[in-house]
């Protein structure tokens, strides 16, 4: 499985030197680019080569495409994977390193970063740190790809580890976001049009299957993800 977020130039320049040994080795492609409806909104990702947006989703390969928006920027009509967090909310549980991590690169700290990562918080920069907010898109959805199952506990969503396979390949469908078929083509100025037709190409398309859980699922998702992240056992 390959994953891109960003430009699809590394990944498309590859396929088209030798595509039937892409084609042998590569079983799926989750790509974090796009728009799903607005025809008039060409997504950021896109822009940064569209010649390469456009030769990946005519390709034919196993693309599960995960589009940013849906409807237009900061938009999310059922199709995207974008959402809103506020930080407090992702890192209630995380380790102190963890939170001097995210200080250093969020207030642009300057001195010697190890150091720094093993200094105890500073209570006005850990507040300021908390009172943010944040546009995700990816994350919640990386735990899935190392076999995590997404479960729901009566009250939230969690993403617990697995070590049944079948489970694991199932893992991108669960009842807060997965993926279904549909058929695509797409212009030379990267507008998807669906519907079967001589140039379609079918794709795994995401979506959100819990419209009035997602942005707070994704976010307990996340958060689990970073609780653990650092942690000696």
């Amino acid at each position: 499985m390959i994953t891109t977020i960003g430009s699809v130039r590394d990944v498309v320049a590859a396929y088209n030197r030798n595509p039937a040994l892409f084609k042998d080795k590569v079983a799926k492609l989750l790509v974090f680019i796009g728009e799903a409806s607005n025809p008039s909104f060409q997504e950021y990702n896109v822009k940064l080569d569209l010649q390469a947006y456009v030769g990946l989703m005519r390709s034919g390969l196993p693309i599960y495409w995960v589009p940013c928006f849906d409807g237009g920027i900061w938009k999310n009509a059922g199709h995207a994977s974008f959402w809103n967090a506020k930080h407090e909310d992702l890192f209630r549980k995380a380790s102190p390193e963890l939170i001097q991590f995210f200080i250093y690169a969020l207030q642009k700290e300057n001195s010697d970063p190890l150091a720094f990562l093993s200094s105890a918080v500073d209570p006005q920069r850990h507040a300021q740190l908390f009172a943010g907010t944040r546009n995700l898109w990816c994350m919640a959805i990386f735990g899935v790809l190392s076999g995590r199952e997404v479960t729901f506990d009566g009250t939230k969503y969690r993403s617990v580890p697995s070590t049944n396979r079948k489970a694991q390949e199932a893992a991108l469908n669960n009842d807060l976001f997965g993926f279904s078929e549909v058929d695509i083509s797409i212009s030379d100025d990267g507008i998807v049009c669906y519907g079967k037709s001589r140039d379609s190409k079918k794709v795994m398309r995401f979506e959100v299957r819990n419209k009035a859980k997602y942005a707070e699922g994704m976010t307990a998702l996340a958060a689990e993800l970073l609780s653990e992240l650092g942690r000696r056992r």
